[in-house]
Formats: C-alpha cells, sequence, structure tokens
C-alpha cells in the first residue's frame, strides 16, 4: 500500500510538474506568438507610412512640376505678346515715318 501510495503521490507530483511545464511552455509560445504579431504590425505600419510619405513626396513633386510648367507657359506667352507689341510698335513708328518724310527711313 505504502508503495502504491508512492506511486500515487509521484504519478500526481509528475502530472502536476507536466503540467507546470505544459502552461510555462503555451505561456511562452503565446508571448512569442503576440510578439511576432506585434512585429508583423509594426512591420505593416512602417509600410504605410513610408508609402503614405512617398505619395505625398510624389504629389508635392507633380504640384512642383506643374508650377513650373506652367510659369514657363506664362513667360513664353509673355515673350511671344512683348515680340508682337514690339513689331506693332515698329509698324506705328515705321509708318508715322513714312508719312512724315513720304519715303521708307533707312532702318
Amino acid at each position: 500500500m505504502a508503495a502504491q501510495a508512492e506511486r500515487e503521490d509521484s504519478s500526481t507530483l509528475e502530472s502536476k510538474l507536466q503540467s507546470k511545464m505544459d502552461f510555462k511552455l503555451e505561456s511562452k509560445l503565446g508571448r512569442e506568438l503576440h510578439n511576432e504579431r506585434l512585429e508583423r504590425q509594426e512591420a505593416i505600419w512602417r509600410a504605410k507610412d513610408a508609402l503614405r510619405q512617398e505619395a505625398e513626396r510624389t504629389r508635392c513633386n507633380a504640384f512642383h512640376e506643374a508650377k513650373q510648367e506652367m510659369r514657363r507657359e506664362v513667360e513664353e506667352a509673355f515673350c511671344s505678346a512683348f515680340k508682337i507689341m514690339k513689331n506693332e510698335a515698329k509698324k506705328e513708328i515705321m509708318e508715322e515715318l513714312r508719312s512724315e518724310f513720304g519715303h521708307k527711313p533707312i532702318a
């Protein structure tokens, strides 16, 4: 009987020890799994943030390029209009000189 009680105590002790080890192992695996999930989530957040920043840079670059293109177009239009006005003024002056002197002046 004593041997049987000792075996039951030993078996109970082994069972408790095994349960405790299983619990610790499950806890450790659970923490590791949780940490891996957190790392993956942080990686996803970093990737999304990087994409947002790249989109913002792209948007800013596109805006800057559009602004420069508009500025070039305005400068070209202004230069063209200035040349036309200059040629018109030149024609008017030539006409005035022709009417005043009766012939085409030497330019």
